[in-house]
C-alpha cells in the first residue's frame, strides 16, 4: 500500500490525538486520585461501582432523614418542656383560687390564667425547621389549633408522622395533636381536651366563679333555668326531695322543656317532687313538702361550662355546673394535665434515644460503603504514573520521526 504525504500527515494527526486524549484521561484520574470505569471498557466493575454509589445514595437520604427526626424531636422536648412549665403554673393558680381571696387578687389570677391558655396555644401551634406543625399529624402547613368562639379546634388528623431510615423501618418523629393536647387525662379516669380544661380553671376565676356549684336546692321549691339548646341533648341529673332520690335522664331541647317536666313528673311517687313549667315558659319549677336539690348533672352534647342557674324571685346567685368546673376540683385536673405532658416528654426523649442509636448505626453501614467503593474506583497511583510517563515517552519519540520523516521529500532522493 502505497502512502502519500496527505494520509501519512492524517494518520499522524490522529494517533496523537489518541495518545493526548488517554495523556489526559489518565492524568485527570491521577489528580482525583479514582478510576470510574467506563462500561464499554469494564462493564463488570462499573456496574459494581454503578451499585455501590446508588447504595451509597440510599444510605446518605436515610442519615438526613434521621438528622430531620432528631432535629424534629429536639423541638417537640423544648416545647413539651415548656407546656410542662405551663400547666405547672396553673396548678400553682389552682391552689391559689380554691383559698379565699379578694376579688382583686382573683381577677389578677384570672388575667394571667389568660395570658398562660394564650401561652399553651402557640406551643401547641409550633412548627419544625420546615414549617411543618410539629402536632399537626399529616397537616403539611398551617396551624393544628385555631381559637374559637367555641373553644380550640384541632385541625389536624391523628395521623403519626414517620421518616424512612432504613430500606425497611419508619421512626417517629413526634406527637400528633390528638394524643398531646385533644386526649388529657383529668383525673377522673376521662380524657379531654386541656385547652376545654384550661378554659374551665379560667372560668372559675371569673368574677362568678364563687357562683359555680355541683348542686343547687331550696326548702320547699326550686326554680332553674337550664342552658337548654334548639339541638336535642341528653340531660341527666340526680333529683332529691322529701320522699328520696332518683337519678333522672331525658332528651330535651330547647323548643320542648316539657319533656323534662314529665321525666320529673313520672318519678313524684319516689321524690315527693312535682314539675311545671315557669313563668317564662323555659323555667322548671320544682315543687315539694320539704328541701329539694338538683346534683350531678351532665349534657351531651354539653351546652356550655353552665348547665343552668336559679331562676324565679329576681335570684340568680347560683349556676349549676359539672364537678370537674369547680375550683376544688382544678387542682388534681390540672396536676393530672402536667403529669401526662412530662410523661410525653419521656416518649419523645425514649424516641429522640432510638434516632440516636440509629444514627450510630447508619455511619457504621456508610463507613462500610465508602470502603466499598473506594476498593472499586480508587486508582493505583504508583502504576498510573508509571503508565503516564511511558506514554509520554512515546508521544516525545513519535512526534521526533514525525518530524524527521516529515523533512525528508523526493528531492533528497534526486540529490
Amino acid at each position: 500500500m502505497t502512502i502519500g504525504t496527505p494520509l501519512f500527515h492524517a494518520l499522524n494527526v490522529r494517533a496523537f490525538s489518541r495518545l493526548d486524549t488517554e495523556i489526559s484521561s489518565l492524568q485527570d484520574e491521577i489528580s482525583t486520585g479514582k478510576n470510574d470505569p467506563l462500561p464499554s471498557a469494564d462493564t463488570v466493575r462499573a456496574l459494581r461501582l454503578s451499585a455501590a454509589q446508588e447504595h451509597k445514595t440510599a444510605l446518605d437520604r436515610y442519615d438526613r432523614n434521621l438528622d430531620r427526626a432528631a432535629a424534629r424531636l429536639d423541638v417537640t422536648d423544648t416545647t413539651l418542656g415548656n407546656v410542662v412549665d405551663t400547666m405547672q403554673r396553673f396548678s400553682e393558680l389552682a391552689v391559689r383560687g380554691a383559698s379565699d381571696i379578694s376579688p382583686t387578687e382573683r381577677e389578677s389570677m384570672r388575667l394571667e390564667a389568660v395570658q398562660l391558655r394564650g401561652m399553651l396555644i402557640d406551643f401547641a401551634n409550633s412548627h419544625d425547621s420546615t414549617g411543618r406543625p410539629l402536632f399537626g399529624g399529616h397537616l403539611p402547613s398551617g396551624q393544628a389549633f385555631t381559637d374559637t368562639a367555641a373553644g380550640v379546634a384541632y385541625n389536624g388528623d391523628a395521623g403519626i408522622h414517620k421518616l424512612r431510615v432504613s430500606e425497611s423501618s419508619f421512626a417517629r418523629t413526634g406527637l400528633n395533636g390528638v394524643e398531646a393536647f385533644m386526649s388529657v387525662p383529668d383525673g377522673t379516669g376521662n380524657n379531654v381536651s386541656v385547652f376545654e380544661m384550661v378554659d374551665a380553671f379560667v372560668r372559675t376565676l371569673s368574677p362568678d366563679g364563687e357562683r359555680l356549684a355541683t348542686d343547687l336546692s331550696g326548702d320547699d321549691s326550686l326554680e332553674m333555668a337550664f342552658s337548654l339548646t334548639r339541638q336535642p341533648a341528653e340531660w341527666s341529673f340526680k333529683l332529691s326531695g322529701p320522699e328520696g332520690s332518683v337519678d333522672l335522664s331525658a332528651t330535651v331541647s330547647a323548643d320542648a322543656p316539657d319533656v323534662l317536666v314529665d321525666a320529673v313528673n313520672a318519678h313524684t311517687a319516689a321524690t315527693g317532687i312535682t314539675a311545671e313549667l315557669g313563668a317564662d315558659g323555659k323555667s322548671i319549677r320544682f315543687l315539694a313538702d320539704g328541701p329539694v336539690s338538683v346534683s350531678d348533672a351532665n349534657a351531651n352534647p354539653a351546652p356550655g361550662a353552665i348547665l343552668a342557674r336559679l331562676a324565679g324571685q329576681g335570684s340568680e346567685t347560683g349556676l349549676l355546673v359539672r364537678p370537674e368546673q369547680i375550683t376544688l376540683n382544678q387542682i388534681d385536673r390540672v396536676r393530672a394535665a402536667a403529669d401526662h405532658f412530662a410523661d410525653l416528654r419521656a416518649r419523645v426523649g425514649a424516641m429522640n434515644a432510638t434516632v440516636e442509636k440509629r444514627s450510630q448505626g447508619m455511619a457504621d453501614r456508610q463507613l462500610l460503603a465508602d470502603k466499598l467503593m473506594s476498593g472499586i474506583s480508587d486508582l493505583d497511583v504508583p502504576k498510573a504514573i508509571t503508565k503516564l510517563q511511558q506514554l509520554m515517552t512515546t508521544k516525545d519519540v513519535a512526534q521526533q520521526t514525525y518530524v524527521k520523516i516529515g523533512q525528508t521529500n523526493l528531492f533528497n532522493y534526486l540529490r
